[in-house]
C-alpha cells in the first residue's frame, strides 16, 4: 500500500500568508488594505497581481519575495522524518 502525504502551503509549510506577503513585500500594502474592503479575496488577489504588474514587478520579483518567508521549521523536520522513513 502506498503512503501518501499531503502539506498546505500558507500557514503550514510557510508561517503566513504567502498572498499578502508577496504584496507587502512590492510596495502594494495601502492599495491591498483598502480594496480588502470592497472585493472577495480571489478579485482581491486578482487585482493586486495586475497592480503590481503595471508598476514593472516581474514575475521574478513575485519568486525573490516569497525566498523570504519565514518556514516552518517543525514541517521541516517532520518532511525530514517522513524522507527517513522511506517517503520521497
Amino acid at each position: 500500500m502506498d503512503t501518501v502525504i499531503l502539506f498546505d502551503f500558507d500557514h503550514t509549510l510557510i508561517d503566513c500568508n504567502s498572498d499578502p506577503w508577496v504584496v507587502n513585500q512590492l510596495g502594494a500594502t495601502q492599495l491591498m488594505n483598502s480594496l480588502m474592503r470592497v472585493l472577495p479575496w480571489t478579485s482581491l488577489m486578482d487585482r493586486m497581481m495586475l497592480e503590481l504588474h503595471q508598476q514593472g514587478k516581474t514575475v521574478g520579483d513575485i519568486e525573490q519575495s516569497l525566498k523570504t518567508i519565514p518556514v516552518c521549521l517543525e514541517m521541516i523536520r517532520a518532511i525530514k522524518s517522513a524522507h527517513s522513513l522511506g517517503e520521497q
